[in-house]
């Protein structure tokens, strides 16, 4: 029985380091238009964007309380370019498709909702929108 619980204590904690060492993204962004993020509708305005692995939360940081939690993939690519978020978008429609991170190697994909599948093909694709990161908020500890 003791070896027992001394086995699910290793699987335990070597499942919680990835957790712990996982990088996250902190960013402010100003999105100018309205914007999904999977099956929720965002206004436009200032957002905080916060990364942890593969969970990823936006907060409204002016007007009303608003914010959404979405479950993302990694990217596996080698990340370039601003921080930023990417948007696809469908006419006057637009839906989080990823946050990028270059200087923590970061890019989070966020799954295609049911939702957007049937705009895509109705509209007959989509195009490319991008925002990028205005500031980051300083992280706590740090100047």
């Amino acid at each position: 029985m003791k070896s027992l619980i001394q086995l699910a204590m290793t699987i335990l904690g070597a499942l919680t380091i990835p957790v712990l060492q996982a990088q996250t993204v902190n960013m402010r962004v100003t999105v100018p238009f309205d914007f999904h993020v999977g099956k929720t509708s965002m206004p436009s305005g200032q957002y905080v964007v916060e990364s942890r692995g593969p969970a990823i939360m936006i907060r409204a940081s002016e007007g009303p309380a608003r914010s959404v939690f979405v479950m993302a993939n990694p990217d596996g690519k080698k990340q370039r370019g601003d921080t930023r978020l990417d948007f696809h978008q469908y006419g006057s429609e637009y839906f989080l498709a990823a946050v990028r991170d270059p200087s923590k190697d970061i890019g989070r994909v966020v799954p295609v909702t049911r939702h957007e599948q049937e705009i895509g093909k109705r509209v007959g694709g989509s195009l490319q929108a991008t925002v990028l990161a205005a500031n980051r908020p300083k992280e706590p500890g740090k100047p």
